[in-house]
């Protein structure tokens, strides 16, 4: 987890007292569930003070728990004029010693302001292992910004080995200068429990025989979600099988619309936002996620804490915590069929998702 960086630093951080941490808004994700955890621990229990800045919009889920904690959230729109001196600005009425961001591209202008505003240590964190970036003139941009602000960041983290071996490769940087710290699940809030399993099915009206799918994380492009409804539209309606989709986004019409179309709507329930995920993955009977790419999923290693059996696309850091049949199934990304095997094969095989569940729960923990 990310807070090994603060037990690693310099012995002259002691004394550092303030840290702001960077997101683009505090909707429902891994990266701001994870912000949001860092800013409670560090609130409860050290000498560090944290603050949030939002550089997209300062709104989601996640704000007003951290209003709760007495946490400052921020926010330093990135669309708006003069951002560099605006953001500069604010980080010197915060004043913290080091600033954490999560917001990779940006980064020129947010080492700029961190360097005027006089701040200390500057630390950017890697959470995704993002496509677009192969593209030549964003490439290029990519290569630009680390060569003249890169020598500026003290610590540059990514979540898992493929994140950082691409993200290498992609900008020119040594991949010894990029510390891997892998995303990390607390065990004490996700974990098996029959009883939130019973509730759970009861408010979404699913029988207890009924084989219940599950999936949770925002509702982009990136989440491989339509391959996930074809898969189930191919599924023979005589299976007794659900599926259950946490979250919402930009996609969230569309696929709701491809659900009516194909049929589906006795067979998916769009369950919405939820900051309580720990309630709803004990109620599944498996975890799928059919992302296109990631970086170190927090979701999946959420459900292998509750001791689900998951199906993962063969991505970036999902493959790093997946072993195909050791402790779930690795299937290729994209690809609606293999989707269907899988979940098939889960359905079909109860002692077999047993073992794969007890391993991802020995993985998890």
């Amino acid at each position: 987890m990310e807070l090994i960086l603060f037990e690693h630093m310099d012995l002259r951080m002691k004394k550092y007292k303030k840290v702001a941490f960077v997101v683009g808004t505090l909707h429902a994700g891994g990266i701001e569930r994870s912000v949001t955890d860092w800013c409670i621990h560090l609130q409860k229990y050290t000498d560090w003070k944290p603050e949030v800045i939002c550089i997209l919009k300062r709104n989601g889920i996640f704000l007003k728990e951290l209003e709760k904690y007495q946490i400052p959230v921020h926010e330093c729109s990135l669309s708006e004029n003069f951002f560099t001196f605006r953001f500069g600005k604010l980080l010197k009425d915060i004043h913290p010693k080091v600033i954490h961001s999560q917001v990779a591209f940006s980064m020129p202008r947010q080492v700029i302001a961190s360097i005027l505003a006089g701040v200390k240590k500057i630390v950017f964190t890697q959470q995704n292992d993002y496509k677009n970036w192969d593209m030549p003139l964003a490439n290029l941009r990519l290569r630009i910004y680390f060569r003249l602000f890169f020598p500026f960041i003290h610590h540059y983290t990514c979540v898992s080995q493929v994140v950082r071996d691409n993200l290498s490769r992609l900008t020119g940087i040594s991949s010894d200068k990029f510390q891997i710290i892998p995303n990390g699940v607390n065990t004490d809030r996700f974990l098996p429990n029959s009883e939130l399993k019973e509730a759970f099915r009861k408010k979404i009206g699913i029988g207890k025989s009924t084989f219940l799918l599950g999936m949770v994380g925002r509702f982009s492009p990136q989440k491989g979600r339509l391959y996930l409804l074809e898969a189930i539209h191919k599924i023979p309606e005589n299976i007794d099988l659900h599926l259950v989709l946490v979250g919402t986004g930009e996609l969230s019409e569309e696929l709701e619309t491809f659900v009516e179309k194909k049929g589906l709507k006795k067979r998916v329930t769009f369950f919405g936002v939820t900051q309580d995920v720990q309630h709803v993955l004990p109620g599944l009977d498996a975890f799928i996620l059919s992302s296109l790419w990631e970086g170190m999923p927090l979701a999946l290693l959420e459900a292998m804490a509750c001791g689900l059996p998951v199906i993962g696309t063969e991505v970036a850091g999902t493959k790093e915590v997946i072993q195909h049949f050791m402790n779930g199934l690795l299937i290729p990304s994209g690809n609606a069929e293999s989707i269907q095997n899988a979940v098939l094969y889960l359905y079909e095989h109860p002692k077999e998702m047993q073992r794969l569940a007890f391993e991802a729960l020995g993985t998890a923990r």
